[in-house]
């Protein structure tokens, strides 16, 4: 398997575009076990392999791409930094949720916050915003 997960993520640099996208469209269906050997790789990929590892990145999301995704903000192909930034982005919002939906269930109050519990009581008081629902 770590064989041809080394041959798709060299596909990702074909000089064919419908390749470089199958071979895309396959290390996704594969799921995390392409992440180590990606993003080892990307730093020696052309701008476009550079590119469908971004997409990679995105469709796992996983936050372990970030320093490699920190490193093509340097790029100096306009598109890579840009889609390295958008990536960038994405991965930390999902991980902001992520957390804030840990701490919300943890809360006993069915992933909502004890604000949005005490919206539904009697007691009177200011409204406050709620982080978790």
């Amino acid at each position: 398997m770590t064989e041809d997960i080394a041959q798709l993520i060299e596909l990702l640099d074909d000089d064919s575009t419908n390749i470089a996208d199958d071979a895309r469209d396959e290390l996704m269906t594969i799921g995390i076990g392409v992440m180590q050997p990606l993003m080892t790789a990307v730093p020696r990929m052309r701008s476009y392999g550079q590119l469908s590892a971004i997409e990679i990145f995105e469709h796992l999301g996983e936050v372990n791409a970030a320093p490699v995704l920190i490193d093509l903000l340097d790029s100096e192909n306009s598109t890579v930094r840009e889609w390295s930034a958008n990536a960038l982005e994405q991965l930390v919002l999902q991980r902001h949720f992520e957390i804030m939906g840990g701490i919300c269930a943890g809360s006993g109050n069915g992933g909502r916050s004890p604000d949005a519990v005490g919206a539904n009581s009697t007691s009177a008081g200011p409204a406050r915003s709620s982080v978790c629902g």
